[in-house]
């Protein structure tokens, strides 16, 4: 595999194609001033005859080039923003311990000044009020701990409740809207994870639907990608999934007849089989 003007990587050979190790970093190109990611064309190449006889487009992402809460949590890549170091990444094990605490960041125009030992409270839903920190757009308030959260109802995968802004001297809510705790869990099929409308995606190896990437086992997270094993396929994540054509399914295009009372063996075809990071196949 060769990811731009790079060198090349030997590569993997797997029953649904290959499977490549992205370059170090020290290898990657820059990414360009005022953008997020860089485009190269990622080869497949013959270590005989030195051609390349597969090529397509490969990003290479930079959660860093955000600046602000919204611009890195609307990213078309997997950023989040980790608050209390005011930093943008692709990685919560790059976060301090701090922002790791689920909060809230709501922008209000022209927040009012409260008196001396006033302050803002945060109320989601029914729970006890919440201090909230002032910040130069709004507020951030930090989320209930999960034991003062509502239950989930069964079959749904998130609850909606109001969340209130409080002066902690009138005791008035001044400010209100709906929030949503959600749980990823409540989905059991790739497909149904990842087309949630929360940041849920799919542990191939564990089989599990999840919003951290820190909940899934060693062998779902690693830095391999199958590479297309034809011109217009895209390369998928090795067992992280975040989007639904790279969920393992059935790769069939036509029905299976079976004889009523005559046993007979079939063949199912499938697609997009984890491969975890210690298995050879």
């Amino acid at each position: 595999c060769v990811f731009g003007e790079g060198p090349p990587i030997e590569a993997q050979t797997t029953k649904h194609g290959l499977v490549c190790r992205t370059p170090p970093v020290s290898w990657r190109p820059q990414t360009p001033i005022g953008s997020d990611h860089i485009l190269v064309d990622l080869s497949v190449r013959s270590s005989e005859t030195k051609t390349d006889f597969l090529q397509r487009k490969f990003a290479f992402f930079d959660c860093n080039a955000h600046k602000t809460c919204m611009d890195c949590v609307q990213s078309e890549w997997q950023c989040n923003w980790c608050s209390n170091d005011n930093k943008c990444s692709d990685n919560r094990n790059n976060c301090s311990a701090n922002s790791l605490s689920n909060e809230v960041e709501l922008v209000i125009n022209q927040l009012p000044k409260l008196p001396h030992n006033a302050n803002y409270q945060c109320v989601f839903g029914e729970g006890p009020p919440i201090e909230a920190q002032t910040t130069k757009h709004g507020l951030i308030c930090r989320t209930p701990p999960v034991s003062w959260r509502p239950q989930t109802p069964i079959g749904s995968d998130h609850i909606l409740v109001d969340l209130s802004v409080r002066s902690s001297e009138t005791k008035t809510d001044f400010l209100q809207r709906k929030f949503a705790f959600f749980d990823c869990n409540a989905h059991k099929t790739c497909m149904d994870c990842v087309q949630s409308e929360w940041q849920c995606n799919w542990c191939s190896n564990d089989n599990k639907c999840s919003d951290n990437r820190n909940n899934c086992s060693a062998n779902s997270l690693s830095n391999e990608m199958f590479s297309p094993s034809s011109a217009g396929a895209a390369p998928v994540p090795n067992s992280f999934i975040s989007d639904q054509k790279y969920c393992p399914s059935f790769d069939l295009n036509r029905n299976i007849l079976l004889p009523n009372g005559i046993p007979k063996e079939i063949i199912l075809p499938v697609k997009n089989m984890p491969i975890a990071a210690n298995v050879s196949v």
